[in-house]
């Protein structure tokens, strides 16, 4: 079947009658609207389904379906009550699973969202509003939690992806006052540690090899904070930071050529705590970019543009000289020294010149 650069998904529920069997009419004025831009190499295919739930439904079905990639597709779905959450698979048919946050829509609502966009990173799953509560890393007494997935995209709120062994590898590592005192083959632990005020580093590293997966290929995420004891039957969101990416990408992941470019290119830094975790602003962020995989780094310029929102300015070397790619590496701090640091191997491909 030819793409279309459109796509329905409609319900159209008669509550507390039998259906009427009548006809219905899909305005676009009276629907919502998702932008999506689906972003890979070209020739390849993905699998995608949206899964609806109705109230008291607990099952949700949905139709899976191959879609080219480097394509982008109005999506209109009926407002109301109905639950949605849609799923892309980087590969078939499991394969680099990414889900979008459950939601409902409202009538007008319009949303854009991006799926597989580099570059992809670590993550924390923390919550966001009430249909998707989430599992932020948090602490009850002596036991703290953090069970997360491996894969995050720059989506608002970020969508989230399970490892597939396949693929990916995710080794863990916990650490408090920097004695290792857990690992594990993905980024979850659940542990009892001691009362006091102690400094914990969480450490994933994200590696995935396939051929459909030439940008952001690997990755190391570290989460340095501090804890003690909450009171006694209480449980608290701990006070890990997170970061989000914006940088100007074609739908291959590719930055624009500098002729082509309307303005310097830049990567815009998001930093922010997990929702409902009780800390102070964030403080500062650095930047580094490199362009031979992570061998020498450079750092860039960062300006603070407030309420934990960093702009750094990137150059533009011949890519010749480059290994083709750009990596990233990043660092943020609150003023409690709560600390994030990220890298991204091949964060995103360099224009051919």
């Amino acid at each position: 079947t030819a793409f279309s650069p459109y796509l329905y998904e409609l319900v159209y529920p008669e509550p507390d009658r039998f259906p009427s069997g009548g006809q219905y009419v899909a305005e676009p004025a009276q629907l919502a609207t998702v932008n999506n831009t689906i972003h890979g190499v070209p020739g390849h295919t993905v699998g995608e389904y949206r899964a609806l739930w109705r109230p008291g439904q607990i099952i949700g079905a949905a139709q899976y379906t191959e879609t080219p990639v480097a394509v982008e597709r109005v999506e209109y779905v009926s407002p109301g009550d109905s639950l949605y959450r849609q799923t892309m698979t980087a590969a078939y048919i499991t394969v680099g699973t990414m889900n979008e946050r459950d939601i409902m829509y409202e009538v007008g609502d319009e949303s854009d969202r991006a799926w597989f966009k580099s570059p992809m990173h670590s993550g924390l799953y923390d919550r966001h509003g009430p249909r998707n509560p989430g599992d932020p890393v948090r602490r009850t007494d002596n036991s703290i939690r953090f069970v997360q997935p491996a894969w995050f995209d720059n989506n608002t709120p970020a969508g989230y992806g399970a490892l597939h062994a396949s693929v990916d590898t995710t080794p863990f590592r916990a650490y408090r006052n920097g004695v290792l005192f857990g690992t594990a083959t993905r980024p979850q632990v659940i542990a009892n540690v001691g009362p006091e005020l102690a400094t914990y580093r969480f450490e994933v590293d994200l590696i995935r090899n396939a051929d459909w997966w030439p940008t952001s290929t690997a990755g190391h995420t570290a989460w340095t904070f501090t804890s003690a004891a909450p009171p006694a039957g209480e449980t608290v969101v701990l006070p890990l930071l997170k970061a989000s990416y914006d940088v100007d990408l074609d739908l291959t992941n590719t930055a624009p050529h500098p002729r082509d470019a309307r303005i310097p290119a830049t990567l815009d830094l998001r930093v922010a705590h997990q929702n409902e975790a009780q800390a102070p602003a964030v403080a500062g962020a650095r930047v580094w970019i490199s362009y031979d995989d992570g061998e020498t780094w450079e750092p860039r310029p960062v300006r603070d543009l407030g309420d934990g929102q960093y702009r750094s300015f990137l150059n533009q070397p011949d890519p010749a000289e480059t290994s083709g790619f750009v990596s990233l590496r990043i660092e943020a701090w609150d003023a409690d020294d709560n600390r994030i640091e990220q890298e991204i191997t091949r964060a995103w491909r360099l224009p051919a010149r």
